[in-house]
């Protein structure tokens, strides 16, 4: 079996530890006054999704995993159990709810995924970086309220609930991106138009999906109406 020497060792590195998979997050190099350099990592399990911490010696070695990752297109959700298709051998997979976790809050039939295998058996996806979901269901909103700071819960096409301002209506359009941070779009088209170089990332503070909330200037709206408010996340819309 193929395998990775310290000086191989970085982030992102898939190897196998007691005959799990496993990816390395961390990695850092210690050279102390006297001995061996030491190689201290952190290593998530792909199948339980814990993290083992390890020191290495220099010239230790890890064996690599079998991993492969595929695009996968979502098909249907039977039961408990998510069906998937190889996009290039039309292969298909079932994944339990487990191990779909919250990502099956942001797909819908047809959705391209990236699936990681191993050993030939998946084992997790992930949805892509930018969804655009309609909202299905959402208590009127009271008129002229545009408070970024009142929320409500709303459902989205794929049944997932989330928390969104209270002036979000039922059949608005919304691009979860990053961290699920959710912006609201007029339709599919003008969300897919809108380029996300005109996000400008503010803060890493918590308050709506775990994000808080700029309004954009006045006058932004006028501006690109295609994009007309930020739902989630700590953004402002640029110039």
């Amino acid at each position: 079996m193929a395998g990775y020497n310290t000086s191989e060792f970085k982030k992102g590195l898939k190897v196998q530890i007691d005959g799990d998979p496993y990816i390395m997050i961390e990695c850092n190099f210690v050279k102390p006054g006297k001995g061996q350099a030491l190689y201290k990592c952190k290593l998530r399990n792909l199948l339980r999704n814990t993290v083992l911490d390890r020191t290495y010696k220099s010239g230790d070695s890890l064996d690599a995993a079998d991993i492969a990752t595929i695009d996968a297109q979502f098909l249907y959700k039977q039961a408990e159990m998510f069906v998937f298709m190889d996009d290039a051998s039309y292969e298909q997979y079932e994944l339990t709810k487990e191990q779909v976790d919250d990502s099956w809050k942001w797909i819908k039939e047809g959705t391209v995924c990236s699936m990681l295998l191993y050993n030939g058996n998946p084992i997790s996806i992930e949805p892509p970086n930018h969804m655009v979901l309609k909202v299905e269901y959402a208590e009127p909103a009271m008129r002229g309220n545009t408070a970024t700071n009142l929320t409500k819960t709303v459902k989205l096409e794929t049944g997932a609930d989330v928390i969104v301002p209270a002036f979000i209506e039922q059949g608005d359009f919304v691009k979860p991106g990053k961290g699920q941070a959710l912006y609201k779009c007029l339709s599919p088209r003008a969300a897919a138009t809108v380029p996300f170089s005109s996000i400008r990332r503010l803060g890493e503070s918590s308050a709506i999906l775990g994000c808080s909330v700029t309004p954009p200037p006045i006058g932004v709206s006028s501006r690109l109406p295609r994009h007309t408010a930020l739902m989630a996340g700590s953004t402002t819309v640029g110039d």
